[in-house]
C-alpha cells in the first residue's frame, strides 16, 4: 500500500526556508524532519569538480605578472636616466642633496629595504651609510666621521674603549703593549696588537721620534730570586736639600722588592734595604750593584756574605750594567714625577709609593700580560693567559662583521 504524503503550499515552504526555522508554523503541525529537509535542500551544494582552482590562479598570476613588468620598466627607466645624466655623481655628493637622499631613503624604508632603495639610485650601501653619518651624525659614538671602512674593523664601541684608555691620564705611564694587556686583563677589550697600536696612535697622537740613547740588553735571570739589583737616585726638594731613593729589583719578574727614601746618602740606606727585602726569608743568589760607596762598604758586604749572597759590582765583576734599576728610574721620572718640579719630602714619598704600587701591578708584554707581583709570587700561568687572549680575540673577530653590518639597521656596536 503506497503511503500518501501531505502536501503543503509552496509559500509556506518558502517562508520556512528563508527563516531557517523548522517550527515557524506550529499550528500546521508540520513534521520537524520535513521542515529540516526543506531547509537543507534549499542550500546550494558545490562540489570540488565544479571549481577550477587552476584557472582562477592562472588569471591572477597573469594580472600580477603584467603589473610587475610595468613596475620593472618604470624602475629601469628611472635608474638608467639617473645613471646616464651628466654630472649626476657630483650632484649626489652635494651636502643638501645628501640630506634629501638620506631623508627619502629613511622614509621609504618602511616599504622597501634600504639596500633596494640604494640600488634604485645606483648607490652602494656603504655610500648611503657615509652620507647618513655626515648629515645625521652617529647616534652611537661621538666621532666626527664614520671610521668603519670594512666589516672586519674594530666596532665603534671597541674604538671608543681604546679612545678612553689611550687618553686616560691615570694610564699614561703604560706602554702601548702594556695598555693592551691592561684592557685584556680587565675584560675591557681583546684584539690584535697591530690593531691596538694603530688606534692608540690615531687617538693619542703619534709622538715625535726623538733619538734616545740605545741601551744594551743587560743580564737576564732564568728564575725569580736569582739576581737582584740595587741602585740609588736623587731628587731635589722644595726649599732646598735632596732626597735619595734606593730600590731593590728582582731581575726575572721586574718587581720592586724593596725601596727606601732618605734625606742622606750613606751605607745605612743600603743596610736597611737589604734587611727589609730579606725579612720574609727570600734572598737572591747574586746581588748586583754599582760601584757607589753606599753599596760596596764593608758593613754592606758583611751583611750579604752572612746571608749567603754573592755580591757583584756592575761593569767590574760582570760585563753588564745595572740597567734593570736604571730603566725603572727613567719610567719614574718620565711618567710619575715631573722633573721640572720640586716637591716636599712627604709629597715625594707619596708619589713614589703610588708609582711603585702601580709598576708592580702593571701587565707586562714580556710576560704576555702577567704582572710583576704575579710572576714573583708564582700566582699566574702565562700559557693560560696566551690561550685566553687568543680565544677572546678570535671570538671578537667573528662577531665584528655582524656588528659593523648592523650599522645599516642602526645597531652599531
Amino acid at each position: 500500500m503506497i503511503k500518501n504524503y501531505k502536501k503543503y503550499d509552496d509559500y509556506i515552504i518558502e517562508m520556512i526556508v528563508k527563516s531557517g526555522n523548522p517550527n515557524l508554523f506550529p499550528e500546521l503541525s508540520i513534521p520537524r524532519s520535513t521542515a529540516i529537509y526543506w531547509i537543507n535542500k534549499s542550500k546550494k551544494k558545490i562540489t570540488l569538480k565544479e571549481i577550477n582552482y587552476n584557472l582562477a590562479l592562472e588569471e591572477n598570476i597573469s594580472v600580477l605578472e603584467a603589473q610587475l613588468r610595468k613596475e620593472k620598466s618604470k624602475v629601469m627607466f628611472l635608474k638608467t636616466i639617473l645613471v646616464k645624466l651628466t654630472g649626476f655623481k657630483d650632484l649626489v655628493r652635494k651636502k643638501k642633496n645628501k640630506e634629501v637622499i638620506v631623508d627619502e631613503i629613511l622614509e621609504f624604508s618602511k616599504f622597501l629595504s634600504k639596500a633596494e632603495l640604494c640600488r634604485l639610485l645606483g648607490l652602494q650601501d656603504s655610500t648611503f651609510h657615509k652620507f647618513k653619518i655626515e648629515t645625521k651624525g652617529c647616534e652611537k659614538v661621538n666621532f666626527k666621521r664614520c671610521k668603519i671602512r670594512s666589516p672586519n674593523q674594530l666596532t665603534f664601541r671597541e674604538q671608543e674603549k681604546i679612545f678612553n684608555l689611550a687618553n686616560d691620564p691615570k694610564l699614561s705611564y703604560m706602554s702601548i703593549k702594556g695598555l693592551q694587556y691592561h684592557a685584556f686583563r680587565k675584560g675591557i677589550l681583546s684584539c690584535s696588537y697591530d690593531s691596538w697600536r694603530k688606534y692608540v696612535h690615531e687617538f693619542r697622537g703619534k709622538k715625535k721620534k726623538i733619538k734616545e740613547k740605545k741601551y744594551k740588553v743587560g743580564v737576564r735571570a732564568s728564575r725569580i730570586n736569582e739576581i737582584w739589583h740595587m741602585d740609588i737616585t736623587e731628587f731635589k726638594l722644595k726649599g732646598g736639600g735632596k732626597a735619595y731613593l734606593q730600590v731593590v729589583v728582582d731581575n726575572y719578574s721586574r718587581k720592586i722588592v724593596s725601596w727606601k727614601l732618605e734625606n742622606s746618602k750613606s751605607c745605612e740606606i743600603s743596610i736597611k734595604n737589604i734587611l727589609n727585602s730579606t725579612l720574609d726569608g727570600k734572598k737572591p743568589q747574586f746581588f748586583l750593584t754599582d760601584g757607589g760607596g753606599e753599596n760596596i762598604a764593608k758593613t754592606v758586604r758583611r751583611i750579604l756574605t752572612g746571608k749567603g749572597i754573592t755580591a757583584l759590582v756592575a761593569k767590574k765583576d760582570v760585563l753588564f750594567s745595572n740597567s734593570m734599576v736604571e730603566s725603572f728610574f727613567r719610567i719614574l721620572k718620565k711618567m710619575f714625577i715631573c722633573k721640572y718640579r720640586h716637591y716636599r719630602f712627604g709629597k715625594l714619598y707619596r708619589l713614589i709609593s703610588r708609582a711603585i704600587i702601580l709598576f708592580n701591578d702593571t701587565p707586562l708584554g714580556i710576560f704576555h700580560g702577567a704582572k710583576p707581583n704575579e710572576i714573583y709570587d708564582g700566582s699566574v700561568d702565562q700559557s693560560k693567559l696566551i690561550r685566553q687572549l687568543a680565544i677572546e680575540t678570535s671570538v671578537s673577530r667573528k662577531e665584528r662583521p655582524l656588528v659593523n653590518r648592523g650599522c645599516f639597521r642602526q645597531k652599531c656596536g
